[in-house]
């Protein structure tokens, strides 16, 4: 069996089969998993035979702790010391270790993985700057070299987990065959779509060169990242992308439910249509690097209960099911802002590896409601990261309590906003680390 060593920090453990068991034992009877390792013997190294061994201790140690084991802060010191141990040599073990697959595919992580929706946006100077330099956001978004470089801009400032593409949800109408521009201090401004005339005109993105610029800045931004580091692709809910269409941009959605509420033939075949390009769309993104997608429905709260099944699961749970016909078991992340209660039915409709959560909701009570191996991700108010006010440390305490690392992507509750303060979002990941010791 092969033999890993651990390099001496002064305070060198070796760890047999037999003290694993040891270990299991203290966590099961309460005991102190620190006074455990001391009783070990002390060398002048720590070894562990293999890496699945190391795991397993690195996953009973996590355990011991969020079981508020060892309750003796020195005990607490040496027990985090050790796990730093572990973390760097399941690092050095594999380089490619990356904790928000770790928790997608419900795996004991090495941290907690933590990333922001809009991470990559306007709350960076130099995303600023090169906005400015490039001059309009469909521009910058078609531009596989400028959103390229946008996506990873927040990683070279932050400590984060993830890298989100840089694109928006409307990359789907477009390449569908609606007109797009983006107007400034506007927003979009999409062409609509009002009957089955509009309806037919559409097309499913196939081959369209919206998608393939998407792509290219997929295959650009993979070459970019550090080995721990995951990369989420992304597209919108069928029923926000569908409201969009109706609307023509931002709006209250009272025409766009109204349609949906009163359910004509053709707004049947817009969603489906909507549907099968999306699944186009993300297959290119996995084949282009992706390892995980988010499925946004930022207005799913705006639809009644009584159509939400019809509205925001089904077409959900169709997109995850296409991509998942192709690439079985690929991690997808449901997010629907708004649901409340409904989170759980979301969920179980997609089969979703983590749902997302907004500020409105406690975590803690969420998690419960989902299927075992289903995690929670957020939640974190976006206001917090421009509110000088806003307690942070007593915010992030707030999100953290009774949810386990394994279980949990830390998030905000919706996007970031614009007037974000930078030092803040630095000071959110140091909260965050310290409070998982990692």
């Amino acid at each position: 069996m092969q033999e890993w060593v651990i390099p001496d920090n002064g305070a060198g453990l070796w760890i047999s089969w037999l003290e694993v068991v040891w270990v299991r034992r203290a966590v099961d009877r309460s005991r102190s998993f620190a006074q455990v390792l001391r009783t070990s013997r002390i060398g002048g190294r720590a070894r562990i035979l293999n890496e699945s061994l190391m795991q397993f201790v690195f996953e009973t140690a996590i355990e011991a702790l969020e079981s508020g084991y060892p309750r003796d802060p020195q005990d607490n010191r040496i027990l985090r010391n050790y796990l730093s141990l572990l973390f760097v040599g399941l690092s050095g073990m594999n380089p490619a270790m990356k904790p928000l697959l770790d928790v997608l595919n419900a795996r004991m992580p090495t941290r907690r993985p933590i990333w922001l929706m809009r991470q990559a946006g306007r709350y960076l100077p130099e995303y600023r700057a090169l906005r400015a330099k490039v001059g309009s956001f469909v521009d910058l978004c078609y531009t596989p070299e400028h959103a390229a470089e946008v996506t990873l801009q927040p990683l070279r400032r932050f400590d984060f987990d993830a890298a989100i593409l840089f694109s928006d949800i409307l990359v789907v109408p477009h390449a569908m065959g609606l007109d797009l521009k983006f107007v400034e201090n506007e927003g979009p401004k999409l062409q609509t779509v009002r009957d089955a005339n509009h309806v037919s005109a559409l097309g499913n993105g196939a081959g369209a060169w919206q998608f393939a610029k998407v792509y290219e800045t997929v295959e650009r931004v993979k070459t970019g990242l550090a080995p721990g580091v995951g990369f989420i692709g992304f597209c919108g809910g069928p029923w926000t992308v569908a409201s969009y269409m109706i609307e023509g941009g931002s709006s209250d959605r009272r025409q766009a439910l109204k349609v949906a509420t009163e359910n004509p033939g053709w707004f049947a075949a817009m969603m489906d249509m909507i549907i099968v390009a999306s699944i186009e769309y993300l297959l290119g993104q996995i084949k282009a690097g992706v390892e995980a997608v988010q499925l946004f429905d930022s207005w799913a709260g705006d639809v009644p209960s009584s159509i939400r099944q019809r509205v925001v699961f089904e077409p959900m749970a169709r997109i995850a099911d296409g991509v998942r016909a192709v690439h079985p078991d690929f991690p997808v992340i449901a997010f629907g802002r708004g649901l409340g209660g409904d989170h759980s039915v979301l969920a179980r409709a997609v089969g979703a590896n983590v749902v997302g959560v907004e500020e409105d909701s406690k975590l803690s009570d969420v998690l419960v409601t989902l299927p075992e191996r289903c995690g929670v991700q957020g939640n974190l108010p976006p206001e917090s990261m421009s509110d000088a006010g806003f307690d942070l440390a007593r915010g992030v305490a707030g999100v953290l309590e009774g949810v386990p690392m394994h279980r949990h992507v830390f998030n905000l509750g919706h996007g970031i906003k614009p007037d974000a303060n930078i030092e803040r979002v630095s000071q959110l990941v140091s909260l965050i680390r310290k409070h998982d010791g990692a």
